[in-house]
């Protein structure tokens, strides 16, 4: 297998708590990535494969107030609504977790490889029900939606036709008593259905980013921004303290993400020996801090 594919079972203590009540049980499941975004706060955005402009539109625009606000976004990696959620999040330099229907080694469809490459290459995460292997089964696909909702906090539909594999997810966070939001659509529209079902049995309506934020027990958003502008204030100050090759190093951490002393070396052009006392300076600063063995990451309360 690839590096960083894990087998996570039941009794693991990183097997998402929220998959456990989810019916059909899931005894296994195979994690590919930064499997700390488990633990995460996180909203599933979901819609049609054959989505329309506006609903294109709709779906950056949430996922930027989403991702500004440190939500993960969870999606299928399926062409339409699915592709452009993790993209744009990727974008933004937000965090996302893709759910497939079939192996790691079986992409589903094809032309999305350079998505999950691109989602493992920005930490994120790829998850699945199947073996490495498992071929693409069209009956795998409404399962592994049980899974997109039950691992997020709410579910946000950007549009949907009858009978879709929107509808799907929408049911099955009504069934796992997520919080359930639709984006307003008109009325006649290709992809209105689901749209307008939900309105009628009383989802909430979703047409920014704070409105789902606000639901799911985040903070008062002036606070949040509060924090934020502090935060940043902090950074500034520490960074403007710091020697040139100093600040090389930790751009170069902060862009990359974790890096061993070799890997920054050779990108910054820097003397191992010299990266290693800048790494030291760094660390005692509260600036940086050990990944694993032999690597560096910055700490989270600087990451964006």
């Amino acid at each position: 297998m690839e590096k960083n594919v894990y087998e996570l079972f039941r009794n693991d203590s990183l097997f998402p708590e929220q998959l456990r009540c989810v019916k059909p049980k899931i005894n296994k499941l195979y994690a590919w990535g930064n499997v700390n975004l488990l633990g995460s706060k996180s909203v599933a955005i979901v819609g049609s494969r054959n989505s329309s402009k506006y609903g294109d539109f709709m779906t950056r625009k949430i996922i930027k107030d989403l991702v500004k606000y440190n939500i993960t976004i969870i999606s299928g990696m399926a062409i339409g609504i699915d592709a452009i959620a993790h993209d744009e999040c990727l974008r933004n330099g937000g965090n996302t977790i893709a759910i497939l229907g079939s192996g790691f080694n079986k992409i589903y469809p094809k032309e999305n490889a350079w998505l999950l490459y691109k989602i493992i290459e920005n930490n994120g995460l790829i998850l699945s029900e199947y073996s490495y292997n498992e071929p693409v089964q069209k009956k795998n696909f409404p399962k592994r939606n049980r899974i997109i909702s039950g691992l997020s906090e709410a579910v946000v539909v950007i549009e949907g036709s009858y009978r879709s594999g929107t509808s799907i997810t929408a049911r099955n966070a009504v069934i796992q008593g997520k919080k359930l939001f639709y984006v307003p659509n008109c009325v006649g529209g290709k992809n209105s259905y689901e749209s307008i079902k939900l309105a009628k049995d009383g989802a909430k309506i979703a047409t920014c980013g704070s409105d789902i934020y606000n639901e799911i027990g985040g903070e008062d958003i002036d606070t949040y921004e509060l924090k934020i502008k502090e935060k940043n204030n902090n950074l500034n100050k520490a960074i403007s303290k710091l020697d040139r090759e100093s600040k090389l190093v930790f751009f170069c951490i902060k862009k990359i993400g974790s890096l061993s002393c070799n890997k920054i070396s050779e990108i910054t052009k820097i003397e191992i020996v010299k990266v290693n006392q800048i790494l030291s300076l760094l660390e005692l600063s509260d600036l940086i801090c050990s990944a694993d063995i032999n690597n560096y990451k910055i700490r989270e309360e600087f990451c964006e």
